[in-house]
């Protein structure tokens, strides 16, 4: 729709936002879904780790945060190498206690001692939490954490380790990405309507992106393997979209003084919003996908 009103002259983008809306309504019912195992998904650094690795010879540091490997038939494994965890070992490097002496654990720790189902040992005489380190465990299954991404200026492909919720929160969370992408879009879109509209689809893409994957793994229907991969689809979509507007900014810059560089604006912007007409087409589908699904489980959102 952007694309089309730009050739037709009118310099607007049309009110579009009832998809936005019905996408936000949907994620908020897909984050409900998700109020029992959000933690699984907050510790995905930890996963991260276990995916390449056997979990009996990883474990976390309660004390330090740290994740650390063992090396095999170690003497030690209980050991953390973090150099300030040092005088928490005595000299035959147990775990030792202070009486006394209890440091708060951070919130991050306590969400990955529930999640792991652990528990916080206390000194019997004084009551305060003793010292430990947690196994690894996997908590998200390699087959569905294991995901491909596309590196846009070498055309290669790679996959990542990294549950495909947790990138795509990365991704909508990280401020120097969010605000170079804006830059790139001003560069095309000269109306603050149109760039905040572009900024919208952006942040809506990543948050039906994040929320669709939790829900899949969470209910795993019979057809995840086709709803993840639709999902998935999105996401590289919205990559290729960024990489599109950087890389064609890039080439205004070289053209800046150039007497091409009005009629190469006009040619790109016209591409650019065709991809952002096809992104927001893509996540309609995907909503109307999930609704389905939705509407076999429980009754239709009015």
């Amino acid at each position: 729709m952007l694309g089309v009103y730009h050739r037709e002259g009118k310099g607007a983008w049309p009110d579009n936002s009832d998809w936005i809306i019905q996408a936000s309504r949907h994620a908020h019912l897909l984050q409900l879904e998700l109020c029992q195992s959000r933690n699984t998904w907050y510790i995905y650094i930890f996963d991260k780790y276990s995916l390449a690795t056997g979990e009996e010879n990883l474990r976390l540091c309660c004390d330090c945060d740290s994740v650390y490997h063992v090396e095999k038939d170690s003497k030690y494994p209980l050991r953390c190498p973090t150099p300030s965890c040092t005088w928490n070992y005595d000299e035959n490097l147990h775990l030792r206690h202070w009486h006394g002496y209890d440091p708060p654990l951070s919130s991050k720790m306590r969400r990955h001692i529930i999640t792991l189902g652990e528990e916080i040992d206390r000194c019997d005489e004084c009551g305060c939490r003793l010292r430990k380190t947690l196994q690894g465990k996997r908590l998200i299954k390699k087959d569905f954490a294991i995901v491909s991404t596309v590196d846009y200026r070498t055309l290669t492909t790679r996959a990542r380790q990294a549950p495909l919720c947790a990138e795509a929160r990365i991704q909508r969370f990280n401020a120097r990405k969010r605000e170079e992408f804006a830059k790139n879009v001003t560069r095309f879109f000269p109306l603050k309507a149109e760039q905040n509209m572009a900024n919208d689809l952006r942040k809506k893409i990543l948050l039906l992106v994040e929320n669709c994957t939790a829900w899949i793994y969470l209910n795993m229907p019979d057809d995840w393997q086709h709803l993840r991969a639709q999902v998935l689809q999105l996401f590289h979509q919205l990559l290729a979209m960024e990489w599109q507007t950087s890389a064609r900014r890039w080439v205004l810059g070289l053209l800046c003084l150039t007497a091409t560089y009005s009629n190469k604006q006009l040619v790109f912007r016209d591409d650019i919003a065709t991809t952002l007409d096809e992104l927001e087409k893509a996540a309609k589908d995907l909503i109307s996908t999930f609704q389905e699904h939705l509407n076999k489980t429980r009754a239709p959102i009015e």
